[in-house]
């Protein structure tokens, strides 16, 4: 609804997503079959159902209030398959035992669980399910002044914000014989490890209440005809209250606190070329799943448990400093297009980032470490015509650790003796690629129908676990996208995406782990993790060509 002086918008997003197999798997496997699973099942299964309202009432020409609030309600629902750290129980028979092999694992029924391994003949996992539903709610509140400042133009916003959300956490583990599939299959035992026992709690009940606050400021003044200047400040306070629904070891309440402050500047040298510079200051808070698996003596079996609430995570602080230049080039020569580029560097340090550290494949634990790094370039070139556009993006991330640190990997073969890599300042962060670089065209065949194409090329990457940089990463990529749209009508239109057009074979992820002891596909059946025949590696490979076709409708 627009009004003269009045306006009010409403937005519905409503989502349902089903992923099947999202987890890495050896390398040896995928080159039976891309298509293997490392232990199965692995779904996830998510729910969204986002309001959002935004309303802006303007006084007058200078003067005007503006707000939104939004009700947010997520649900998730994870089956996992994994291996087990659980075993046959030693001078005893016929039982299962703890990871000590003494003492007895019990269900949730009270009674013991059997030896479903048969002595150890046959593989057993675990199936890990996970319950998360969240309601988030909140809103802001601004008001903006456009009034001039010593007789130059000036525009200040200033307001409040608050979040709001209660989120249920829940998880299961039940044990099962792994198949020749290598799927985890249902037994009826769920393990009941209470508190103190020595072992990780599980099932595991948490209840988070989370509260965020803030006050924010931001001032852009034309201190000269061609400079601008801007002045920003945000004062920003989370709570996050935890209570453990099964005990007492996962109850706790943080509070977190940070004055923000940023100042940045544009400079237009000419009609067509704009300098700017700036520097600004934030803060991350530990979320509660953090907070609740950051004990280096109890790791989580992550996503699925929690373990303990030890002393606090510190929130990690950031500090950014980027300049650069952008412009646009538009000349008789280019008919009724025009050129626009950009070039611009940038300068990222976290404090005390939180980092997740692996104990194993599946399970590990978060904490600080003194800091990393992320600085690199960033350049754009784009033309936009009549009937076509093309454009090349380009950037270079060299994200590094910025201190030593020991890390578990034990599955890593330049681990020492006890299973720790020794990373050093300068090795690069794992999973994030140095460099990308994305080309692509959009062409208006017909007032209705437009077509375009895609070529996005990522460069290598080393694999989780591999912090000290000392295997081989995974190689960069390219992949060749095609998209088109048709409009039916005013605001329907058909579309169809073709997505990795020529089948190119390839990895998004790596990290390193143990694929022996249940019977894997490609890895040596007599093998155990130190044997030279065993690749540690798993990957995450990329979906095949696939095509997506449907109707968007804009209301």
């Amino acid at each position: 609804m627009h009004g003269e002086r009045a306006q009010l918008d409403i937005d519905l997003t409503v989502a349902h997503n089903r992923l099947s197999g999202q987890g890495t798997t050896p390398r040896q496997t995928l080159r039976v079959k891309r298509s293997l699973a490392f232990t199965t099942p692995q779904r996830d299964v998510n729910g969204l159902t986002l309001l959002a309202i935004n309303g802006v009432l303007e006084f007058s020409d200078t003067l005007a209030l503006q707000a939104n609030a939004y009700r947010r309600d997520f649900r998730e629902r994870v089956e996992n398959g994994n291996t087990t750290e659980y075993l046959a129980c030693r001078g005893f028979s016929a039982q299962l035992c703890e990871t000590d092999g003494e003492t007895p694992l019990t269900s949730t029924t009270g009674a013991n669980v059997p030896d479903l391994s048969l002595g150890g003949a046959l593989p057993i996992g675990q199936n890990d399910r996970q319950r998360i539903d969240s309601l988030g709610h909140g809103g802001a509140l601004q008001l903006a002044v456009t009034a001039p400042l010593f007789g130059r133009d000036n525009s200040l916003v200033f307001g409040a914000r608050a979040d709001l959300a209660r989120t249920r956490f829940l998880s299961t583990a039940e044990v099962g014989v792994i198949d020749a599939a290598l799927r985890v299959l249902p037994s009826g035992y769920f393990v009941d490890t209470p508190e103190d026992a020595g072992f990780n709690t599980t099932p595991v009940a948490l209840q988070a209440r989370n509260r965020a606050y803030g006050l924010y400021l931001t001032d852009t003044w034309d201190a000269a005809p061609a400079l601008a200047i801007t002045v920003s400040a945000n004062d920003n306070v989370v709570r996050i209250a935890l209570r453990d629904g099964r005990g007492t070891n996962l109850d706790g309440t943080s509070r977190f606190h940070r004055f923000n402050a940023a100042l940045g500047a544009t400079y237009r040298a000419t009609d067509d070329v704009t300098l700017y510079a700036g520097y600004a200051g934030n803060n991350r808070a530990p979320t509660a799943s953090e907070i609740e698996c950051s004990d280096p003596e109890r790791p989580c079996l992550l996503p699925s448990s929690l373990s303990a609430d030890p002393p606090t995570l510190k929130q990690v602080l950031a500090r950014t400093i980027e300049a650069g230049v952008r412009g646009k080039y538009a000349q008789e020569a280019l008919g009724k297009g025009h050129l626009s580029w950009s070039l611009g560097v940038f300068h990222t340090a976290l404090d005390d980032d939180i980092y997740g550290v692996s104990s194993s494949l599946g399970a590990g634990y978060f904490k600080n470490i003194d800091g990393t790094r992320r600085q690199g370039i960033e350049a754009s070139l784009a033309y936009t015509g009549a009937q076509w556009t093309t454009y090349a993006v380009y950037s270079r991330i060299d994200a590094t650790f910025t201190s030593a640190l020991t890390l578990p990997s034990p599955s890593n073969v330049h681990a020492d003796e006890h299973g720790d890599i020794h990373v050093r300042r300068g090795d690069r962060l794992p999973g994030i690629p140095c460099q990308q670089l994305k080309l692509g065209t959009d062409v208006l065949i017909t007032p209705a129908l437009r077509v375009g194409a895609q070529l996005s090329w990522y460069g290598s990457q080393y694999l989780r676990g591999d912090e000290s940089n000392q295997n081989k990463p995974l190689p960069g990529y390219a992949v060749f996208d095609l998209h088109g749209t048709y409009a039916l009508r005013e605001h329907v239109a058909f579309f169809v995406d073709v997505r990795n057009l020529f089948g190119t074979r390839y990895v998004t992820f790596g990290q390193l782990g143990d694929p022996t002891g249940i019977g894997a596909p490609g890895v040596p059946a007599d093998a155990n993790t130190n044997d030279a025949r065993v690749d540690n590696r798993f990957l995450s490979p990329a979906a095949p060509r696939t095509v997506v076709a449907g109707v968007r409708v804009h209301l």
